[in-house]
């Protein structure tokens, strides 16, 4: 679990990441991820939301057997575009579960 988090951490950094040149503002975004095998179950959500120049990232996994939930990990991240600057206001990690 703590690797599948890893993973998905990490791809969230490169998302978020710069491809050089000139930095744009953060383009918002909703997604949603659902994987199904074997029993087994994992759900993901992703936002990026802009409210009065402050964005907030949300992240959102879960993952389930048989309909049972084995854990949740949700993460925040709320920051300032300033201008080629990403400025850290408050960050939110929890865990439930295994691993936990």
């Amino acid at each position: 679990m703590k690797r599948l988090l890893i993973t998905y951490i990490t791809g969230l950094l490169l998302t978020l990441s710069g491809t050089g040149g000139m930095a744009q503002d953060p383009a918002v975004f909703d997604a949603s991820y659902q994987a199904t095998s074997r029993g087994l179950s994992a759900r993901a959500q992703r936002s990026l939301v802009e409210t009065d120049g402050q964005y907030q990232l949300s992240n959102t996994l879960e993952l389930r057997v048989l309909g049972a939930r084995l854990g949740r990990a949700e993460e925040i991240s709320r920051f300032q575009w300033a201008g080629q600057n990403l400025v850290p206001v408050e960050y939110v990690y929890e865990q439930t579960g295994l691993g936990a």
